[in-house]
């Protein structure tokens, strides 16, 4: 896939429609709800859709979780340019403009100081790192993140109504532009969307996501409570040493 077709992929997610559909007038929209948790009335205030974090096209492994948090994200509000949201979603982690993320787990201010840990990223990390046990695992090359409902929210609000909309539209094509060959879903959002039939939080299946074959795990969301959230947690030895030899990295 082109470096433009990539781009024309993230911007349609960006950019999505029903942001201003359900900011101005579509009363009744099942992104509604989400979309008006930020507060504003502005699409120039609003902090776009997030189509990945992570260089999405290179990395082996994609997690994808139910939808991002809201953050204090000034440089993805929808003023900015496509050339600068991509910039923080793309190279997230590194090799960008700056760096937006240290260590694959804190946030940055726009002059480079470190933030907060944020823990979802921890957890994403260590799962990595289970996978990739030989080495420093590299954050947004060695992984990327995406979601099955893009706009951002705390507490899964409104992720439920906009779960199916928001899967139609987007999530395809972005799994389009992804090289990975091992996706983890995380939670049951998620697992319904990519492993419909799965009942249990946990499981393997080879099938075709994104216009590619590919092997599907399932792990417990890292906010889930009650339950072991690790690989080692839900998979017997043999099962992380085949996963570890599909990647091959």
């Amino acid at each position: 896939m082109s470096d433009q077709s990539k781009r024309d992929v993230f911007r349609s997610v960006a950019r999505c429609p029903n942001v201003a559909l359900c900011l101005e007038t579509d009363s009744l929209h099942p992104c509604r709800d989400i979309v008006q948790f930020q507060g504003v009335t502005s699409g120039e205030d609003f902090q776009v859709p997030e189509p990945w974090i992570g260089q999405i096209d290179i990395a082996p492994i994609l997690f994808v979780a139910s939808n991002p948090s809201i953050g204090k994200d000034d440089h993805s509000k929808g003023r900015a340019t496509d050339d600068a949201i991509w910039d923080a979603h793309q190279f997230a982690f590194g090799g960008g403009s700056r760096q937006y993320i240290v260590g694959g787990t804190k946030t940055t201010s726009a002059d480079g100081a470190v933030l907060k840990n944020v823990a979802y990223w921890s957890s994403v990390r260590a799962r990595a790192r289970e996978l990739i046990p030989e080495r420093e695992v590299v954050p947004g090359a060695d992984y990327a993140l995406t979601e099955i409902v893009h706009c951002k929210t705390t507490r899964e609000f409104g992720v439920g109504a906009a779960a199916q909309t928001c899967a139609k539209m987007h999530l395809e094509r972005v799994l389009s532009v992804a090289a990975a060959c091992l996706v983890v879903v995380l939670g049951v959002v998620a697992r319904r969307a990519l492993l419909p039939d799965l009942i249990r939080s946990n499981g393997i299946v080879d099938k075709v996501v994104g216009g590619r074959q590919r092997t599907v795990v399932a792990l417990p969301h890292p906010n889930e409570r009650g339950s072991l959230k690790s690989f080692h947690g839900n998979y017997g030895p043999s099962d992380i040493a085949d996963l570890r030899a599909r990647l091959a990295i």
